[in-house]
């Protein structure tokens, strides 16, 4: 191939990239220990309710999160459910 079919071919390239962007945040808003817990829980519902599993693995679930955050986080996940 020659330089020129190169270049014609790169100059026809659509670029499918993912646009640059920075999540919305409102730097007012504080997080809370609380809605952290409300967003973790509401992940394990919503991956209870896409892959169908028993309410016992959900149980389990929670109690290996709360053991996964206090490795992590120590003493400041404690409240964890």
């Amino acid at each position: 191939e020659s330089v020129s079919d190169n270049l014609l071919i790169f100059e026809t390239f659509k670029d499918y990239s993912l646009l640059k962007y920075e999540l919305y945040q409102d730097k007012e808003e504080k997080v809370t220990i609380d809605d952290i817990f409300a967003k973790i829980l509401l992940w394990i519902i919503n991956f209870r309710i896409r892959f169908n599993i028993p309410e016992t693995a959900m149980e389990s679930l929670i109690k290996f999160m709360k053991l996964v955050l206090t490795e992590i986080g120590g003493d400041k996940f404690n409240r964890f459910p």
